[in-house]
């Protein structure tokens, strides 16, 4: 982003984009950055070279916020000594973070199979080694616990279900799966009891975690070639294997439509992703059952969840807008999505606007609703499935 201000700088071969516009981009980003460093500080080993870094990278950081806001102000007509400073400033930011990564890179961390189990091992090794407190090891840990008691609770579900199996190995492999994932659970919850102790007392814990983890990932890896779920995928309608990833997007989906699927009376929704989907089914259920006090509750706590993820969205088009590496062509094929995205944002807001008063009301209305708020969102989920198609690479160039 700093190259693409010094660019927007450049007399001799401007880029186009509005200083102005580029050192409020480069403001925000310092804005945001500042508070995720400050909040990852309990997370990162306390190395000597950290205890030295810390400080004057977050002065740093702090002098780069504001002189990028003044710059935003006083550009095109700021003194050429506050460029040079930023400059200096900037110079300085990445020779501290360098000197950090870098020296991350030489903590000689064991290797593990599974990516997800990267930061349980670099927590650990850290409390281990006196340089990072038991608290990130213990709140990673806690987490990870409620995922295997999921994972473990859909094995269990996939194991009473009466379709018959593809093949023998399928069979076998939720069955497999079940029992390495019971002992998982086992050893996790034995890890969280040993909660005081020092580190070396849970090694053998730490290890069986994550040969237990290695054994999974070849079960995982036979399910994925096994049947699919009868159900689409929620985001491009691609097939989904039985473990809950989709064959097409690659997608995880490991909590799609478990209950009422096998139900002759069972709501039906014609919704692509998992929030329309669960919007328009609770908004169906509480039209079958007027009255149904709690089907109205829940009606107005998926309102509130779709406002809020429509309001995300929002923000996310808000920043794509105020990208500093924008093309400048409004015909440019990024341009034109853009301004499909737009028409996107526009159908949810309108939307929300519609259904606000299942939200803010504390009594329903006496009558379901009148307006038809289903097909504009349908149409909106096509153009976002279109324009995911058109930027996903072709298989033979996607890598393995």
């Amino acid at each position: 982003m700093m190259e693409a201000f010094k660019a927007s700088l450049d007399k001799e071969r401007p880029s186009g984009d509005d200083p102005k516009r580029v050192a409020s981009a480069l403001h925000q980003f310092y804005s945001e950055l500042e508070p995720k460093l400050l909040a990852s500080r309990e997370l990162r080993w306390k190395t000597e070279l950290f205890k030295k870094s810390e400080p004057r990278l977050l002065e740093t950081l702090k002098a780069l916020r504001e002189l990028t806001r003044e710059l935003s102000l006083t550009l095109p007509s700021a003194p050429p000594e506050n460029l040079q400073r930023l400059d200096r400033l900037d110079q300085t930011f990445r020779t501290i973070t360098f000197q950090l990564e870098e020296e991350e890179k030489h903590f000689d961390l064991p290797t593990t199979e599974a990516p997800h189990l990267a930061p349980m091992i670099y927590f650990y090794e850290g409390w281990k080694r006196g340089v990072l407190a038991d608290k990130p090891f213990f709140n990673f840990l806690s987490n990870y616990y409620g995922g295997v008691k999921q994972t473990l609770t859909e094995l269990t579900g996939a194991l009473k279900k009466p379709e018959p199996r593809e093949c023998e190995e399928e069979t076998a492999a939720i069955e497999r799966g079940h029992e390495l994932v019971t002992q998982l659970r086992s050893v996790v919850k034995q890890a969280l009891e040993m909660k005081g102790s020092p580190a070396p007392a849970l090694q053998t814990r730490v290890d069986l975690i994550l040969s237990l983890t290695d054994q999974l990932k070849v079960v995982f890896e036979t399910l994925e070639q096994c049947a699919p779920i009868q159900e689409p995928c929620p985001f491009c309608g691609g097939q989904l294997s039985l473990s809950g990833r989709c064959r097409s997007c690659t997608r995880r989906l490991p909590h799609l439509e478990e209950a009422g699927t096998n139900s002759e009376d069972s709501l039906h929704s014609d919704f692509q992703s998992i929030n329309c989907r669960e919007l328009d089914l609770a908004i169906q259920a509480w039209e079958n059952s007027p009255e149904d006090r709690e089907a109205w509750k829940v009606l107005q706590e998926a309102v509130r969840a779709f406002s809020a993820h429509v309001s995300q969205g929002k923000k996310s088009l808000d920043m794509l807008a105020a990208n500093p590496e924008r093309p400048i062509d409004a015909d440019s094929e990024l341009r034109k999505k853009e301004e499909k995205l737009k028409q996107v944002a526009n159908a949810f807001q309108n939307a929300v606007t519609t259904l606000g008063k299942f939200s803010s009301s504390s009594e329903p209305p006496l009558h379901p609703l009148a307006e038809d708020w289903r097909t504009p969102l349908l149409e909106a989920e096509e153009i976002l499935k279109n324009i995911e198609l058109s930027v996903k690479p072709d298989e033979e160039e996607s890598p393995v």
